[in-house]
């Protein structure tokens, strides 16, 4: 076992920034680092030095990876970056395959609800799990965000006052072209069986939920571009969707505009108010401060519990309703969006430790215990040739060069800025291995 840490990333704008805040904090404790797009790491496993392979979630698809990984003598972690907005069990659990829970040497948590929905589910989980909260919140404290204040107000001064529209609707406007596309990623994901009913009843279910979600969130985008004078609308689409949607609906509107595999934390930053239907950048608005609203005409779907934002933004049936309360906060800053404190409360109750913003500290600390337990030398002072023998060139599609994509100086200004934050002092060495593969070893 080798003092090797593997981070992969799949979607560049939601999780390369903590990708590489992870990678900060583990090569201060002297770790060498891979990061980058997962296909080649995935496609490498047999080649690359046994360390610490981190999959990024849990479901069949990235199971089958892990289950790989630990083929190879790797040791298997894994955080679940689909579950920050969940709220219970259901949610945490959703798409936790099987062979994730028999790959799996190390789960890292984001919150004691959610060690303790895995552990009850999972009894042979126990003593694998770790709570250390998420990056992704540590990004979006006070300290870090800053990194985007220059982007947000350049997006500001472009844009003029506006307000964000997160639309997610990865169903029923999917990049996989089609419903049946959806639905065989459902299944290769292991939510959706054929041969399941209630799995097939779950997946109409979310069909119906986007439908009712979409419907509502075009009819508040129409208002707010024709009636909210003072502000413009722009519209976010998920990395799941085709932009080509609502550039459509826009129609060239003057008012309107669309930025599609946009980083949402400077344009959550720049923007008035969010407006979503429970997605979780209205988390993401709400840890960072900014106003958000929820529309939730399908509040009564059983998909709508499973998650946080409908606790921590207002919420609002339909878009009149929506839109009165919109009028009364800007025009008089009063009104349920403008009362953040019992919806603050609520963020509390759902990640205790916000003001700490030290998980990629914790998860480190994991991650050389586990090293350590495995016989591993934490030694700095390691290396390994930058390609090494039998490795394998992936081919990748456009769709995964789109999700992610990222340059050698990409990777050094953003881990640069890190450090510096963090207060991380010690030498490093940045080469680039592949497309978008990164190795950083201490020095």
């Amino acid at each position: 076992m080798q003092p090797v840490l593997y981070l992969t990333i799949e979607i560049m704008n939601r999780e390369f920034d903590s990708r590489l805040l992870m990678a900060a904090h583990a090569l201060e404790a002297g770790l060498s680092v891979i990061v980058g797009q997962q296909w080649s790491i995935f496609q490498n496993l047999a080649n690359f030095p046994p360390g610490i392979v981190v999959a990024k979630t849990v479901n069949a698809i990235q199971a089958r990876s892990m289950a790989a990984a630990k083929a190879c003598g790797h040791i298997v972690a894994a955080t679940d970056e689909e579950v920050l907005a969940m709220a219970v069990a259901d949610g945490f659990l959703k798409a936790f395959s099987p062979i994730a829970v028999e790959a799996c040497d190390l789960f890292l948590a984001q919150s004691d609800q959610h060690k303790e929905a895995i552990e009850q589910a999972f009894p042979q989980m126990r003593g694998k799990v770790v709570v250390t909260g998420n990056p992704r919140v540590d990004l979006m404290g006070p300290a870090l965000r800053k990194k985007f204040d220059g982007e947000a107000q350049k997006i500001r001064d472009e844009v003029g006052p506006f307000v964000l529209f997160n639309t997610n609707y990865s169903y029923t406007n999917s990049v996989w072209g089609s419903l049946q596309g959806v639905a065989n990623i459902a299944i290769q994901a292991g939510v959706l069986d054929p041969k399941k009913p209630e799995t097939v009843e779950e997946f109409n279910q979310n069909v119906a939920f986007e439908v009712a979600n979409r419907q509502a969130m075009a009819a508040m985008m129409n208002w707010t571009a024709n009636h909210l004078a003072s502000h413009r609308v722009v519209i976010r689409p998920h990395p799941g969707e085709k932009p080509e949607y609502w550039q459509q609906a826009a129609n060239n509107h003057p008012r309107v505009r669309v930025v599609p595999r946009s980083h949402h934390i400077p344009w959550i930053l720049a923007s008035d108010l969010v407006v979503h239907t429970s997605c979780t950048t209205g988390l993401e608005a709400a840890v960072m401060g900014k106003p958000a609203i929820n529309l939730s005409p399908a509040a009564d779907s059983p998909w709508y519990r499973l998650y946080v934002m409908g606790k921590v933004n207002p919420i609002f049936p339909d878009w009149q309703k929506a839109s009165e309360a919109v009028t009364a906060y800007f025009k008089s800053a009063s009104g349920p969006i403008a009362n953040t404190a019992p919806y603050r409360a609520e963020l509390l109750r759902y990640f205790p430790n916000l003001a700490s913003n030290d998980a990629a500290k914790k998860m480190t600390r994991a991650f050389v215990d586990a090293l350590a337990a495995r016989g591993a030398k934490i030694d700095p002072a390691y290396q390994w040739s930058p390609l090494p023998q039998g490795y394998a060139r992936p081919e990748r599609s456009a769709v995964q060069k789109d999700k992610m994509s990222a340059t050698v100086d990409q990777v050094a200004n953003t881990l640069q800025y890190l450090r510096d934050v963090e207060g991380l002092s010690r030498k490093i060495k940045l080469t680039s291995l592949d497309d978008s593969l990164f190795l950083i070893s201490p020095q």
